[in-house]
């Protein structure tokens, strides 16, 4: 004779995403970034922070901040050397989204590929693994053919991001 009870456990869980407007660069282009950010949750976020290293080939060369959703809130933008910071002033509800959209110059001299990552923290959001979100952008001619997926090809929570499934990490 056996129970089983089903608890569901209410907690905010944010996702964040980061695109580029392109693949490709050449000399000292711009690169659009995009980030956007969700609220997946059950729970509303109250306290939300965004972090940006850009890359040393990268400079800031302008931004537009804007909201997607119903969500009333407004974002506050901390820069720091070649990093970005942006602190959420509000509440974001279930189901809210806000974007920001800014602008970077690629360094002249730069001729390798260049990695660009958000880092999104949300008091009380447990589930970590859509917090982060990372994009490259290559230098024109690179051959990026090898970094085609296909179905069938290993996948796993690369919880320390270095390539290789540890112990602990499931897929």
């Amino acid at each position: 004779n056996s129970c089983v009870r089903e608890i569901n456990i209410s907690q905010p869980d944010i996702m964040v995403s980061k695109k580029a407007n392109k693949i490709y660069y050449s000399g000292t282009d711009s690169i659009n970034y995009n980030i956007t950010f969700t609220n997946i949750g059950d729970l509303p976020i109250n306290s939300l922070s965004l972090s940006d290293n850009l890359s040393e080939y990268l400079k800031l060369s302008w931004e537009v901040i804007y909201q997607l959703g119903t969500g009333k809130f407004s974002i506050i933008k901390t820069p720091s050397n070649n990093s970005l910071f942006w602190t959420l002033s509000g509440t974001l509800l279930p189901d809210q989204s806000g974007s920001i959209l800014f602008k970077v110059n690629v360094a002249s001299g730069s001729s390798l590929p260049i990695k660009n990552k958000i880092i999104a923290n949300a008091v009380g959001d447990k589930y970590l693994a859509n917090n982060i979100s990372e994009v490259t952008t290559y230098p024109l001619g690179w051959d990026i053919s090898w970094n085609i997926r296909t179905i069938g090809d290993k996948v796993w929570a690369d919880s320390n991001f270095n390539g290789i499934q540890n112990a602990g990490e499931p897929g």
